[in-house]
């Protein structure tokens, strides 16, 4: 049968071996006969180290100190009778150096002059909260969605924090994916590469050089591919900015005319200079767009390709071009 025995210490029962804290120690319950009843007498078992405030603090906890009038930090021992402290005395020196060199903060939106004020209010504010974590979590969350809270400069600045967090963590995703998929040779991983480059090469990332590198660099690509997901951008996408490469394409200055290159073609097939071949089967054919080809018969020089451009500059000496752009327009 349960049984529960009466204590001479506190007016509540404990039973056998049960802990208990009193003044500044820990006990325990050791159950005594005695005239017919069970009395729960304390057996002390470790005794506590009580600091100048009337604290207690258990053996190897670090508490804060006044040792002459200098602040140390204290580590309490209390495995052997006496209690003991053992203070550590922290360089004054440097406290004080950082004390004066220091600012308040109140300027950059956090209101505590030091560490330690921040820490007693922190310390107060867990006192004050519910003991259940999901009681916490609900009071801290509908006092910061709070409207009048929602004004507040340094609430304000955690939402920021966290929004810049939820963006982290989306790039992240777009790593791993690409991590997993730009090694891969089948069809829907390059598929699915092209789609993820492209969707990230947008105009705001490509018309800035240095932010197309650093976005190359945090998702571990090189930036020709951030480039060639452009391209693909432009080709699916059809608005008003679906050609800006081909519109906005920048042109040599000295860069040869049409009227030129259909003079410099129809030269290059007078009789004096070549001659077509006597085999039907000689057709050079050139793809000049997708499944569009153009073809003609191969010629056969009559004369040296210098000797050709030397008779060139003769009959038009107004056409200013050299000996090899003038050999990239024949047929």
């Amino acid at each position: 049968m349960y049984k529960q025995y009466s204590c001479e210490h506190r007016d509540k029962c404990f039973e056998k071996g049960q802990e208990w804290i009193e003044k500044c120690g820990t006990y325990t319950c050791k159950v005594v006969y005695n005239n017919g009843i069970y009395i729960c007498e304390p057996i002390r078992i470790r005794q506590e180290c009580t600091d100048i405030h009337g604290n207690c603090h258990g053996s190897g906890e670090t508490f804060p100190f006044n040792c002459t009038g200098i602040p140390c930090d204290c580590t309490c021992e209390t495995d052997d009778n006496p209690v003991r402290y053992r203070c550590q005395v922290p360089n004054v020196k440097k406290r004080i150096r950082a004390d004066l060199t220091s600012t308040p903060k109140s300027d950059e939106g956090i209101p505590f002059s030091n560490r330690m004020d921040k820490a007693r209010s922190i310390k107060k504010l867990k006192q004050a909260l519910p003991i259940t974590p999901n009681k916490r979590a609900a009071v801290l969350s509908a006092y910061v969605d709070c409207n009048r809270i929602l004004k507040s400069p340094g609430v304000k600045k955690f939402h920021d924090s966290f929004e810049e967090s939820v963006e982290k963590m989306a790039i992240r995703n777009i790593q791993d994916v690409i991590t997993s998929v730009k090694h891969k040779r089948n069809g829907e991983a390059k598929a699915a590469f092209n789609i993820l480059t492209s969707s990230i090469s947008g105009e705001n990332i490509s018309d800035r050089k240095r932010a197309t590198k650093s976005l190359a660099n945090i998702l571990g690509v090189n930036s020709r591919t951030l480039q060639k997901g452009e391209k693909n951008r432009t080709k699916v996408l059809h608005s008003e900015h679906s050609s800006f490469l081909y519109t906005t394409r920048k042109t040599r200055s000295d860069a040869l005319t049409e009227r030129t290159k259909r003079i410099v073609h129809d030269f290059w097939l007078q009789s004096n200079v070549s001659r077509p071949t006597n085999n039907k089967y000689d057709i050079k054919r050139v793809r000049i767009s997708p499944n569009v080809y153009s073809s003609h018969s191969c010629y056969i020089l009559e004369k040296t390709q210098t000797e050709v451009f030397l008779q060139f500059k003769n009959e038009y000496p107004d056409e200013k071009m050299g000996q090899r752009a003038f050999e990239k327009c024949k047929p």
